[in-house]
């Protein structure tokens, strides 16, 4: 059957039809909630899951320090006198002032 053997009101209808098929699609496939929207989400979906990743790795250091604190006389010593800034008898302590992030003065001319 041809499509030139509808009746013009039956072949308007169609061409309609096809018409609001083919906009509907592009606003689908083009509009806010289209494929732009779904390759942004993704790219949102991987930086949260990798962020994820890190913050598990995180947990699971944080969880072997507190196990550590827990168990081991040594390292629960350390941490007091860390905290505290307390030193043993005999024990030297060395204090390092921090790098400045920037040069103090002019640079150094190495031509001279």
């Amino acid at each position: 059957m041809s499509f030139l053997r509808f009746p013009p009101f039956r072949r308007a209808g169609l061409i309609l039809g096809l018409m609001l098929a083919a906009a509907y699609v592009t606003v689908a496939l083009l509009g806010p909630n289209g494929v732009s929207a779904l390759v942004k989400q993704r790219e949102e979906l991987d930086a949260l899951e990798r962020d994820n990743a890190n913050l598990q790795k995180i947990r699971d250091e944080l969880r072997e320090n507190v196990k550590a604190l827990e168990s081991d006389k040594e390292t629960q010593e350390l941490e007091a006198r860390g905290k505290l800034g307390k030193v043993k008898r005999n024990e030297k302590v060395i204090k390092v002032d921090p790098v400045p992030a920037e040069p103090l003065g002019p640079p150094a001319d190495p031509q001279q």
